[in-house]
C-alpha cells in the first residue's frame, strides 16, 4: 500500500538550494591566500588577532572591535611563542653619523645580509608561500636583489617585517623589505628600506647584468682506483660550504679511503689514485657587493656586540625559526634531520638563566671547526647557528651580549625534560 503521508511530506518540505541562496555570498579561499593567513597569524606572537578576506579576497588585519561585512571570511587567531623585543640597527661605515644608520621597525624578526643567506632561507620561504604566484615572487626578489640599479643605489640587507597595521593589507611583497642607500655611499649615506615591490620598481632590473665571467682554475682529479661513493649529506656538505666560497675559488678532495672531505684550498691539491677533485666558485651577484660596517641587537653601550663579521642572518621570533631555519635544515638534513630539529627548538626555547635574543647564522663557523684534520659528513647546524645571549648581570658585573654556537650553548643549559 503506497505510504501518501510520506510523500506528502517529502514535496511539502523546503528546497535546501533555497535555504542557501538567502546567505550571504562569497569566494572560496585559495591555497595561497590560506597559506598567507597562516603566515601572518604565526608572525603576530602572543597576541589574539582578527584576520579577515574582503569581498575582493585581500587579507586584513583588524581590532576585535571593528566590524566586519557578512560575506568577509573572518579568522580570529592566536600563536603563542618568543618574540623578544629587539631592536635591529645597521650601520654602513665605522664612523657614520648616527642620523644615517637604519633602525628596523619594532614587528621586525630577521634580517639577510649576504648572498647565502638569501638563497637559503628567504628563497625557500617565498617559493613555498607563494603557490602559483612563486615565479613572479621569485623574479621580483632577483631583481632587487641581484639586479638592482648599481649606478643609483647600493643594497645592504633584506628584512622581514612580521605585521602590516590595522586595516592595511597582508602580502608578502609587503614582508620582505630591502635596505639600501643611496649612490654615492659616504659617511653621509643614510641607509633607508622600501618593501619590495615598491623597490623593485623604483630600483630594480630585469636583465642580468653583465659582471665579468668566471674564470676558468686549474683542475687535476686523481688517477684509476678505488674513490669514495659519497651520499647526500656530502655533497649537501659541499654545497653549503660553497655557498661561503665568494672570494676566491677553492677546491674541494673527496679522497680514497677516507668518509668525507677536510676544508677545501685555494691551490690546486695533491692527488692521488681515486681521488674525486671539485672546484667551486659563488661569487656574489652583483660582483663585490659590499658588507655592512655595524649590525646591533639592543642597542645600548652597555650591552650590545657587532653581529656584522659574526654571521649573515638574523632569526629573533618563534615565527621566524619555524619559517626560516626548520625548512631549510629539514631540508639539508634529509631523514637524519629530526636530531637537529630538536636541538634548534631547544636552543631557542629552552635559554636557562641567560636570554636568549636571537639565534645568528654562522657561515664560517662550522667550517673553522672542521679545520683541524677533521672530515666533513654533513651539516651541522649545532656548529652552523649560534645563541645570541644576554648574559645575566652578576654582583657588580654589567650585563652582556654574547654570541654562543648551538652545541657549546646547549651545554652550559641543557634541554629541560
Amino acid at each position: 500500500m503506497e505510504d501518501r503521508t510520506s510523500s506528502t511530506a517529502v514535496l511539502d518540505r523546503a528546497d535546501p538550494a533555497d535555504e542557501f541562496d538567502s546567505l550571504p555570498q562569497t569566494a572560496p579561499l585559495d591555497y595561497l591566500q590560506l597559506r598567507l593567513l597562516a603566515e601572518s597569524a604565526a608572525s603576530v606572537d602572543n597576541q589574539l588577532t582578527k584576520f579577515f578576506f574582503d569581498k575582493e579576497g585581500t587579507l586584513l588585519r583588524t581590532g576585535f572591535d571593528t566590524p566586519v561585512a557578512e560575506e568577509d571570511v573572518m579568522v580570529p587567531a592566536y600563536d603563542a611563542g618568543r618574540f623578544p623585543r629587539n631592536q635591529a640597527v645597521l650601520q654602513i661605515q665605522e664612523f657614520a653619523d648616527p642620523a644615517t644608520w637604519y633602525v628596523a621597525p619594532p614587528t621586525t624578526d630577521a634580517m639577510f645580509w649576504s648572498d647565502a643567506a638569501v638563497h637559503k632561507f628567504l628563497v625557500p620561504f617565498i617559493a613555498s608561500c607563494g603557490g602559483d604566484n612563486a615565479a613572479s615572487l621569485l623574479a621580483l626578489l632577483r631583481s632587487a636583489w641581484n639586479l638592482y640599479r648599481t649606478d643609483l643605489v647600493t643594497v645592504y640587507a633584506l628584512v622581514h617585517v612580521t605585521s602590516t597595521e590595522s586595516g592595511a593589507p597582508a602580502n608578502l611583497r609587503e614582508s620582505v623589505q630591502v635596505v639600501f642607500a643611496q649612490n654615492p655611499v659616504d659617511p653621509f649615506s643614510v641607509l633607508q628600506a622600501l618593501p619590495l615591490d615598491k623597490f623593485a620598481h623604483l630600483y630594480g632590473g630585469s636583465e642580468p647584468r653583465h659582471d665579468d665571467p668566471v674564470k676558468p682554475v686549474a683542475y687535476s682529479r686523481g688517477g684509476e682506483g678505488t674513490p669514495q661513493l659519497p651520499n647526500y649529506q656530502k655533497l649537501r656538505a659541499m654545497a653549503e660550504w660553497a655557498a661561503s666560497l665568494r672570494d676566491v675559488p677553492a677546491y674541494f678532495v673527496f679522497r680514497t679511503g677516507e668518509d668525507g672531505f677536510s676544508a677545501p684550498t685555494t691551490t690546486p691539491p695533491a692527488v692521488g689514485p681515486g681521488d674525486i677533485v671539485v672546484p667551486a666558485f659563488t661569487p656574489a651577484v652583483p660582483a663585490g657587493r659590499p658588507v655592512l660596517h655595524g649590525v646591533w641587537l639592543n642597542q645600548d653601550e652597555s650591552d650590545s656586540i657587532n653581529l656584522a663579521g659574526r654571521g649573515d642572518a638574523l632569526f629573533w621570533s618563534t615565527a621566524a625559526v619555524e619559517q626560516f631555519l626548520f625548512p631549510y635544515y629539514a631540508s639539508k638534513g634529509g631523514l637524519r634531520a629530526l636530531p637537529d630539529l630538536v636541538d634548534i627548538h631547544n636552543a631557542w626555547t629552552m635559554g636557562g638563566e641567560d636570554g636568549v635574543n636571537a639565534l645568528i647564522h654562522l657561515p664560517s663557523s662550522m667550517w673553522t671547526e672542521v679545520t683541524n684534520n677533521t672530515l666533513v659528513t654533513r651539516v651541522d647546524p649545532t656548529q652552523q647557528l649560534g645563541v645570541v645571549a644576554q648574559t645575566r648581570a652578576r654582583a657588580q658585573v654589567p650585563s652582556t651580549m654574547q654570541v654562543h654556537p648551538i652545541a657549546r650553548f646547549m651545554v652550559r643549559h641543557p634541554a629541560r625534560p
